[in-house]
């Protein structure tokens, strides 16, 4: 398996592990900073309940995500940082929303295996969140 496609295994690891609720099953995750949909600073993105940044009473109860599009890996070394489009769905007071975001993620390569240590998602279209 080439660096890319471990890089690439990882990330669909992370999705699979939200979608479950088992955020341990990604592996290990070393979130040192991340930028949710709304812009904000994920300060403690492992506090968050979501990859959102809106802690109100209209904060998604509900997420789901799909699969990336188009999803780019470059390696350097131990680093590497994909690129993507970012397919789900959030649901809010019952109701269903699809969403696609523009996601970006940076890995680091620690005792053999693609630690995601950054990660910053935005809007498709402005506004759509």
């Amino acid at each position: 398996m080439t660096p890319e496609e471990e890089v690439i295994d990882a990330a669909r690891a992370i999705i699979d592990a939200s979608n479950s609720g088992n955020i341990e099953g990604a592996g290990r995750q070393e979130i040192i900073s991340a930028f949710g949909a709304n812009g904000g600073l994920l300060v403690h993105p492992a506090d968050d309940e979501g990859p959102g940044d809106n802690k109100d009473s209209n904060r998604p109860s509900a997420w789901h995500f799909s699969h990336w599009k188009h999803p780019e890996v470059h390696v350097e070394g131990d680093m590497a940082f994909m690129t993507g489009y970012l397919e789900g769905y959030f649901v809010v007071g019952g109701d269903r929303t699809n969403f696609s975001w523009r996601d970006t993620c940076i890995f680091a390569k620690r005792d053999g295996k693609w630690t995601r240590i950054h990660f910053h998602t935005s809007p498709l279209s402005p506004g759509s969140f």
